[in-house]
């Protein structure tokens, strides 16, 4: 019975502090793993915001998220870059989770992105969806005005907004 219990004893000793040191392992190994799953809009997104590419124009469209599908309320074009920049200065800022949580977000915004090439240029489109939480299929996870710029120029009358369909 001694015997068992100095077995007993020799071996909750050494199993508490391997218990203890592979939780910490762990702990440290899976915050380091999830930190690398943050990013910023700037580095997802990087032709939006390379100076040696030029926008040539966003559509934006505006979506009522509370239908299952996409379903587009109004949308509107502009080539006016200092708007494209306000709307890039909202995003840049913006942390989000590498994550892929589908939904239906309230603003669609369709980048046409003209890239310089050895043989002219190259025209690609760079699409993002936009909610309260979300940036495309990413959950932000701080705190911005990222939607400051959008907001503005869905409410702004003096734009040419073309009515798709009616919100309800």
């Amino acid at each position: 019975m001694l015997l068992l219990m100095l077995l007993l004893r020799l071996y909750i000793r050494r199993f508490i502090p391997i218990v203890l040191l592979t939780g910490l392992v762990v702990g440290v190994a899976y915050f380091v793993f999830s930190q690398s799953q943050v990013v910023t809009t700037k580095d997802l997104y990087p032709e939006l915001y390379n100076p040696e590419y030029d926008i040539q124009e966003v559509t934006i469209q505006v979506n009522d998220p509370r239908e299952f599908r996409t379903v587009v309320v109004k949308e509107m074009s502009t080539e006016d870059k200092e708007q494209i920049h306000e709307l890039l200065q909202d995003f840049s800022d913006v942390k989000v989770r590498l994550d892929d949580e589908r939904g239906i977000r309230k603003y669609s915004l369709k980048f046409s992105v003209e890239k310089p090439t050895q043989t002219g240029s190259n025209f690609e489109y760079v699409n993002l969806n936009i909610g309260e939480d979300f940036v495309s299929s990413n959950p932000i996870l701080n705190d911005t005005e990222h939607l400051e710029a959008l907001r503005a120029l869905e409410e702004d009358d003096a734009l040419s907004w073309t009515i798709v369909e009616e919100g309800g």
